[in-house]
C-alpha cells in the first residue's frame, strides 16, 4: 500500500496547534505549493530509486525566503547534527537550467543522488547563488522539531 501526500497538524502538549504540515510522500508527483501550510515536509519512500519531487508555483509565492523556509528536508537527510565536520555540500547541490531549480540530496554524504526536488519556473541560482540556498534549507532543515 503506498502512501499519498497528506495534511497533519502538528499540536503540542497543551493540545493547542503549533504547525500546520503537509508532508510530501509521493515522488514523481508534482505538487502545488500555496500559503495553506506552514511546513512541507519531503519524506524519502525509501524504494531503492531516486525520490523526485515536482514543486509547481513556487513563483506565486511572494517572498521565496519565506517558501525555501517552509521545505523540512530532515527526512531525506542523515546528517549527525553534533559533531559533523562534513560540508553541507556535500549533501545538497543546487543547480539551475535557467528556468527551474533542482536540489540534489545525496542522504549520507556516499556521492550518490538520493532525492531530486526539482523547483518549476524559478531559478534560485541566479537569485542566490548555491551556497546561501543550501545554508537557508540546512539552517531550516536542522532546527526544525519533529
Amino acid at each position: 500500500m503506498s502512501e499519498k501526500n497528506s495534511e497533519v497538524s502538528n499540536v503540542d502538549a497543551d493540545s493547542n496547534l503549533s504547525a500546520k504540515v503537509i508532508n510530501l510522500v509521493t515522488p514523481n508527483e508534482s505538487i502545488s505549493i500555496n500559503d495553506q501550510a506552514e511546513i512541507f515536509k519531503f519524506v524519502s519512500a525509501d524504494t531503492g530509486d531516486v525520490n523526485n519531487f515536482v514543486i509547481n508555483d513556487l513563483s506565486s509565492e511572494v517572498n521565496l525566503d519565506e517558501a525555501l523556509e517552509k521545505f523540512d528536508l530532515s527526512d531525506l537527510l542523515q546528517v549527525e547534527n553534533s559533531g559533523s565536520n562534513d560540508p553541507l555540500s556535500s549533501y545538497l547541490k543546487v543547480s539551475s537550467d535557467g528556468s527551474d531549480t533542482k536540489i540534489s540530496v545525496d542522504a549520507n554524504s556516499n556521492g550518490q543522488t538520493d532525492s531530486e526536488i526539482t523547483l518549476k519556473g524559478v531559478d534560485l541560482m541566479g537569485l542566490y547563488g548555491s551556497e546561501d540556498i543550501i545554508k537557508s534549507l540546512f539552517d531550516q532543515t536542522t532546527t526544525k522539531d519533529f
